[in-house]
């Protein structure tokens, strides 16, 4: 009896978690940008949809924020008070490969990123920025815990790449 309450609230507590910053890092450090690049503030981060124990695990504006600034330090690209600013538009988060009881579960993220200059500046660069993040039932065993890392490996390749495009843009901003 005691073993299937704890089970329960394992189970419970699984649900009610949001993706995880820290598991969101792309693994890319800092690549083919001169030290001279402008560096970029994140700016607003819009859409997404919050974790809930009803509705399971989400990507949420705030969390995309804080892996968007985390990601952006990473590759030695982030300051506060940058002339650039990144904003974000979560336009999609889309379980694919079945329910949260398949053995594989993937989820696709849509992303629009707009590199403006200061607040109200006009666009400099604007892409939309598609991912997928998959994980076996072999990995992590409880459905909710493997929807959660789906999101986080779809969102880390989401990271990635925005950054891996936004390299060669803050390249010619600098030599602009």
């Amino acid at each position: 009896m005691r073993a299937a309450g704890i089970l329960v609230c394992l189970v419970v507590a699984g649900c009610s978690f949001s993706p995880r910053v820290e598991r969101m890092r792309p693994d890319t450090g800092p690549r083919g940008v001169a030290s001279a690049s402008p560096r970029v503030a994140v700016g607003r981060v819009t859409g997404g949809r919050e974790s809930s124990f009803f509705t399971g695990p989400h990507l949420d504006a705030p969390t995309l924020a804080a892996a968007l600034e985390d990601a952006l330090r990473g590759a030695d690209l982030w300051r506060s008070d940058a002339r650039l600013r990144l904003d974000a538009e979560i336009l999609g988060e889309r379980p694919s490969g079945g329910s949260i009881a398949s053995p594989d579960m993937g989820v696709e993220l849509t992303v629009r990123y707009t590199l403006q200059e200061g607040a109200a500046g006009a666009p400099v660069w604007q892409e939309t920025v598609g991912s997928g993040g998959w994980v076996r039932q072999s990995e992590v065993f409880v459905g909710v815990e493997r929807m959660r890392r789906a999101i986080e490996a779809a969102a880390r390749q989401n990271l990635d790449a925005v950054l891996a495009r936004l390299r060669p843009v803050l390249a010619r901003q600098s030599a602009g």
